[in-house]
């Protein structure tokens, strides 16, 4: 699927730039960009799930007790 992004012209100059310097195509970062960014986007997703509907919680305590780790 190809999609239009317009970038500004400081941006570009960071992506051309990094381009010179690696040797990736801007492709390629750019893919790559947006698959850290997605990953980022489903984790914060997840943590304020988590945070909304924290469930049960335990010190630390209890889990090396639980564990028995403690001593």
């Amino acid at each position: 699927m190809i999609h239009r992004v317009e970038l500004s012209e400081q941006v570009q100059a960071q992506l051309s730039t990094y381009v010179r310097q690696t040797g990736q195509t801007e492709d390629e970062i750019i893919a790559e960009a947006i698959q850290k960014h997605l990953v980022d986007l489903e984790d914060i997703r997840d943590a304020e799930a988590v945070l909304n509907h924290p469930g049960q919680r335990w010190m630390l305590e209890e889990v090396e007790r639980g564990l028995d780790l403690a001593g």
